[in-house]
């Protein structure tokens, strides 16, 4: 009897049909085991940020622009031909252009007749004095030149002839520089739990500030935005996307907070798959901040909003004569960035 079924077993187990069995069981037992244990993705989820509590109750009001008329006229052209992707532009007190150059990463200095003065920085690389995508740039009092990188993490510091004065690496990579008397304020990248560090000029932390809403360090992606030095206070911020602008001292202490005309609010964040983006399409508030004899100036493309320093109410609008990637204000000219060039226009009251 027990021949006859160990008979039956190996003609079973020599035929094909039990060989394909065997195979089409292990594959799925292989498949069942795959899908099991694989991490579920997350589908997209839209989360609409909040303000923290006492920041919305200084919400600008204002829903409708009101509009003065400028003349312009084209002073000089700067750089062409040598720029290839200039993104941030900075004036000095004689009206001297510096213009970083993400393409190559270094800054050109030109005069407003259109000479080359200097070159700063080594390029790409990771050696001292260079730098891979350098996001802000400062001017100090003393015409040293700062420059920031949130991928080496690092900030580094120039004398004017472009010799490397120092770099230190802050707490958090920096996005952003602003130069205050003898310290550095750095906008950090954002989604941290704050937006701001002070740093003294050796590279020593200060303090922390800048909470502006609920649960910042998962949603601070909203708050991404641009720093000017202000005459009047330390410093000024204007948000990308969120359409804010506040102003701070030189010791980090709030001036006024608002909501820019025509207010957007928060931008919706978008989270897939551990990822967090600003919602896709929604239109931007801000592309450039500076300030002037007409307080501080807000550009969104062709467009440039004035606040009262002092509170930042809205005063008036005007247009540009161009598009500017980024811009710069020095008494009555405006310095113009352009896809490879800069341009600089002279405006006057009609």
């Amino acid at each position: 009897m027990l021949r006859r079924l160990i008979a039956v077993i190996r003609r079973i187990s020599n035929s094909w049909a039990f060989l394909v069995w065997s195979a089409l069981l292990v594959s799925g037992m292989l498949f069942l085991r795959v899908y099991l244990t694989a991490p579920r993705t997350q589908g997209p989820v839209l989360v609409q940020p909040s303000f923290q509590s006492g920041i919305v109750s200084l919400r600008q009001t204002d829903t409708q622009r009101r509009w003065r008329k400028y003349s312009f006229r084209q002073e000089g052209v700067l750089l062409s031909g040598l720029l290839k992707k200039p993104i941030l532009v900075e004036v000095d007190p004689d009206g001297n252009a510096y213009v970083l150059d993400l393409d190559d990463c270094r800054i050109r200095v030109s005069a407003r007749s259109g000479k080359l003065l200097a070159q700063i920085g080594a390029g790409r690389g990771s050696i001292e004095g260079a730098f891979v995508s350098p996001t802000g740039l400062a001017l100090g009092a003393d015409r040293h030149v700062w420059i920031c990188d949130p991928v080496t993490e690092k900030v580094a510091e120039f004398l004017p002839d472009g010799k490397l004065l120092r770099e230190f690496k802050p707490r958090t990579k920096p996005f952003k520089l602003a130069v205050l008397a003898n310290r550095v304020l750095i906008m950090a990248v954002p989604m941290r739990s704050y937006l701001f560090e002070l740093y003294a000029t050796d590279g020593t932390w200060q303090r922390s500030f800048g909470k502006w809403i609920d649960h910042q360090d998962s949603l601070g992606i909203c708050l991404d935005g641009m720093i000017t030095q202000s005459p009047s206070h330390g410093f000024v911020y204007a948000g990308v996307a969120a359409g804010l602008l506040a102003a701070y001292s030189g010791d980090g202490e709030a001036v006024f907070a608002r909501q820019t005309v025509l207010p957007l609010g928060l931008p919706p964040v978008l989270r897939e798959n551990g990822c967090q983006r600003r919602q896709p399409g929604r239109p931007r508030a801000a592309t450039g901040v500076g300030t002037s004899n007409d307080g501080i100036l807000v550009v969104k493309d062709r467009t440039v909003d004035a606040y009262r320093p002092s509170d930042g109410t809205y005063q008036w609008s005007f247009g540009l004569p161009s598009t500017c990637g980024a811009v710069a204000f020095h008494e009555d000219l405006v310095y113009c960035v352009t896809a490879n060039r800069v341009e600089i226009w002279r405006r006057a009251s009609l």
